[in-house]
């Protein structure tokens, strides 16, 4: 695992903007999604001064700037006032040169008229300058007139097989739905996926566990009330009605918390195929859905357990908590290789789950034709059959869908022979196993 993984697009618009200096640029994105990293990659044979804020005396935080600053000029610098570095970057960025401000809001908090200085640099001074200014931040809200912005996001479930390219497909799987596509998780998860949830989740201080409470206590102001919706939601309430039922909170309530924990990256807001257009609510954090769906029952059992007692409990959830995970990664598998402008779960107007179907998506194949895709998807179990396929076809004709459809068959089970030499007149249908679905893109095409 050692070395940088991923993020081409994201380095691929860094260098664009390097090659068209004097640019400015805001880098955000969540806690823990690896932007100091980007950064320290993009920089890696670049000249360049990194400067990055923290909870100090002004003092102080004068004094770092200034080895930063003298460490890029090979002499002795010295700032008696925040401006003063912008005076230094003018006097000796005469070639080309990276100027990083990494947690920007610790460094506003220090100094609150930077602010102002920062605006002034990059909508004027800068033009004087052979540089690329870059803020860097998980707040997008405290950026002012940066001419670029660029989100950094979860990593896909394909670019995360960087960090453990020796597991198996399912490997890969497990570990993705433990941790999802944060950097810092993934390099947690050590060995075998599914034997690490001892250490990273089940033991006293254990990383995961640990960052999995924080996420809540720290990002969450009605903290109570958050966590009566998680474990409602674990247990599969994903509307408001079902979550309000099972939390045992007002609607009023649930829909106070679920705005807080959408607008700070927990959870989702999903669309459904149903002709109720009520929203149904999901994670949106792939540890918090493991720790809520998995953990937190095995951890809630008493003390004098054995961390082994309580890996036999988590273990034994893992396999239908898997067949979720896997649903989540065929929907993103679609999204990459497909023109897809939606994908919808399919539900009855009562807002149950089809049981026959898992998605419907519009979407554009190779050949540049719209089709309605039906989509379902199977880890475990039996192999895929006819019929399956036949009653993914009767609810297709249910929906009266406009355009031709398109079946995709996802499974980590196989597909029976019957199945495999299937023809359906006017349609088109694809089996993808768990290893189809793992596949490298190809270098032509781009994630969307």
């Amino acid at each position: 695992m050692d070395g940088f993984v991923g993020r081409e697009e994201q380095l691929k618009m860094l260098e664009e903007l390097y090659k068209a200096v004097p640019q400015s640029c805001a880098v955000y994105g969540r806690m823990r999604l690896g932007k100091t990293a980007l950064l320290q990659k993009f920089c890696e044979f670049k000249r360049h001064i990194y400067i990055s804020g923290s909870n100090m005396l002004p003092e102080d935080c004068l004094r770092n700037i200034s080895e930063a600053v003298s460490r890029y000029t090979g002499t002795k610098e010295r700032l008696e006032d925040i401006q003063d570095l912008f005076y230094l970057i003018k006097k000796h960025c005469v070639k080309k040169t990276v100027v990083i401000l990494d947690h920007y809001s610790d460094l506003l908090e220090v100094f609150p008229d930077l602010y102002n200085h920062v605006n002034r640099f990059v909508s004027r001074d800068i033009r004087d300058t052979r540089v690329l200014f870059i803020a860097c931040d998980s707040d997008v809200s405290v950026f002012g007139r940066f001419s670029n912005l660029i989100e950094v996001r979860p990593m896909s479930y394909l670019e995360c097989t960087g960090f453990h390219p020796e597991y198996t497909p399912l490997q890969h799987l497990q570990a993705y739905g433990m941790v999802g596509g944060t950097p810092e998780y993934q390099e947690i998860v050590k060995g075998d996926p599914v034997e690490s949830i001892k250490g990273c989740f089940l033991e006293q201080m254990s990383p995961l566990f640990m960052e999995a409470e924080s996420m809540v206590n720290s990002e969450i102001s009605v903290r109570s009330d958050s966590i009566r919706i998680m474990h409602a939601m674990a247990s599969g309430a994903d509307n408001l009605r079902n979550i309000s039922s099972i939390s045992g909170l007002p609607p009023s309530s649930c829909t106070r918390a679920i705005g807080e924990m959408e607008n700070k990256g927990l959870v989702v807001r999903e669309s459904s195929s149903s002709v109720q257009r009520n929203w149904i609510c999901s994670f949106d954090s792939n540890i918090l859905r493991f720790y809520y769906s998995v953990v937190a029952e095995a951890r809630a059992l008493p003390d004098f357990y054995s961390v082994d007692k309580a890996f036999v409990v988590a273990k034994g959830r893992i396999p239908g908590y898997m067949e979720g995970t896997f649903k989540t990664v065929c929907a993103e598998y679609i999204r990459m290789r497909w023109s897809a402008t939606s994908i919808m779960k399919v539900r009855s107007n009562g807002g149950a789950v089809s049981s026959d179907v898992d998605f419907m998506a519009s979407v554009v194949n190779l050949e540049g034709r719209k089709r309605a895709a039906f989509i379902v998807c199977r880890l475990s179990g039996e192999p895929m059959a006819m019929a399956d396929l036949n009653k993914m076809i009767a609810k297709s004709r249910a929906l009266k869908s406009r355009d031709k459809n398109c079946f995709m068959m996802f499974s980590g089970c196989g597909f029976t022979d019957e199945l495999k030499a299937v023809s359906v007149p006017d349609a088109e249908v694809e089996l993808l196993s768990l290893e189809d679905v793992y596949e490298p893109l190809p270098k032509k095409e781009v994630s969307s």
